[in-house]
């Protein structure tokens, strides 16, 4: 089974793009770019937390 990390990497390497939201949105936010994106997760991610 891979990791979030791995998973993440994976669609960088295949160009996709990865939606998130960071921890001070509100839960409505977040439910409607889920639903405008058609995806059902979105990794939460603080501000210059996300690319290593």
């Amino acid at each position: 089974m891979k990791t979030a990390a791995q998973l993440l990497k994976l669609k960088v390497v295949q160009n996709q793009q990865v939606h998130s939201i960071a921890p001070d949105q509100m839960v409505l936010e977040a439910l409607k770019l889920m639903a405008e994106k058609n995806v059902g997760a979105l990794p939460v991610i603080e501000a210059g937390q996300g690319s290593e």
